[in-house]
């Protein structure tokens, strides 16, 4: 208590001791009172800024409650889109798969029909029905295996397309040799390709080499940079064309091809060497889809 009695009376004495307020200066008079305007005005000025800050919080919170039932919402499309495009690639594939086993029945009645018939000619060109049928049915077989269901890797198939062939024609003594870019064709321009690739190299193997001699025949496929074109040919170092059979058009293979030709906007060429050794048959064609592909 007597602590507290001496703080007191230490304090009265020093306000005591401070001069009244008509004794300070006016300048410090109107020092102190700026002082507690601009505290006040501060504190004014610090609610109304919590108060905005709180009101864009509160915006903000909302806009991205929106943002969020909008993603969301995108996101469910984007699965529904996902799924059906996952279920539109799975039948577009049985489409490819079935096609493919469809045409392989057709090559199957084919064979059992020319293995029935008596006549030569007929069996020839059954045979060549059959080589025809199967080439369109390797550029399902290859979309449906493929993860690309729109285009055809052309120069792989080209691959597969020789060692069918080979073994179709019995072609011991020749030789088929195959240099084709990775180039992808979409299908409308594959089938008509492989079909023109097989009446040629069929056609060559047939004709260009009389009597079992042994010889080369070459399919060439490529991108031609400086003209955009798609280049395909077939060359040989066979017996080449009589001259009368030069512009032949007469035979289903030659009607075929320049048929095939017309359906690609392309331009056919058949030349021989001079000495009549061989024979180089190129189709060239505009490229659709702009490119190729590294190997």
């Amino acid at each position: 208590a007597n602590k507290t009695s001496l703080f007191y009376r230490s304090i009265d004495t020093w306000l005591h001791g401070l001069p009244s307020p008509q004794e300070f200066p006016k300048w410090l008079l109107y020092i102190s009172v700026a002082a507690i305007g601009s505290i006040l005005l501060l504190t004014v000025m610090s609610m109304l800024l919590r108060r905005q800050i709180a009101a864009k919080t509160a915006e903000l919170a909302a806009q991205n409650l929106q943002l969020e039932e909008e993603i969301g919402v995108r996101r469910a499309a984007e699965e529904r889109f996902k799924a059906s495009l996952s279920e539109k690639d799975a039948l577009l594939r049985e489409v490819h798969h079935r096609v493919k086993n469809n045409l392989q029945v057709i090559i199957s009645l084919l064979r059992l029909q020319a293995g029935r018939s008596p006549d030569s000619a007929t069996r020839s060109g059954l045979d060549d029905c059959e080589r025809r049928i199967r080439s369109m049915s390797m550029i399902h077989e290859r979309l449906y295996k493929s993860d690309n269901l729109e285009s055809v890797d052309f120069g792989g198939y080209l691959t597969g397309m020789a060692v069918d062939l080979a073994a179709s024609l019995g072609c011991d003594d020749v030789t088929l040799d195959v240099r084709a870019e990775h180039v992808e064709l979409p299908l409308d321009q594959a089938i008509p390709c492989g079909l023109i690739v097989q009446e040629l190299v069929a056609n060559a193997i047939k004709h260009a080499f009389p009597g079992n001699r042994s010889g080369r025949v070459e399919i060439g496929f490529a991108l031609d940079p400086g003209s955009g074109l798609l280049r395909l040919n077939v060359t040989d170092n066979g017996v080449g064309l009589p001259d009368t059979a030069q512009n032949e058009t007469d035979s289903l293979g030659f009607k075929l091809v320049s048929a095939l030709t017309s359906q690609l906007n392309g331009e056919l060429r058949t030349e021989t060497r001079p000495d009549g050794s061989g024979t180089r048959v190129e189709v060239t064609f505009p490229n659709v889809r702009g490119h190729a592909r590294g190997v």
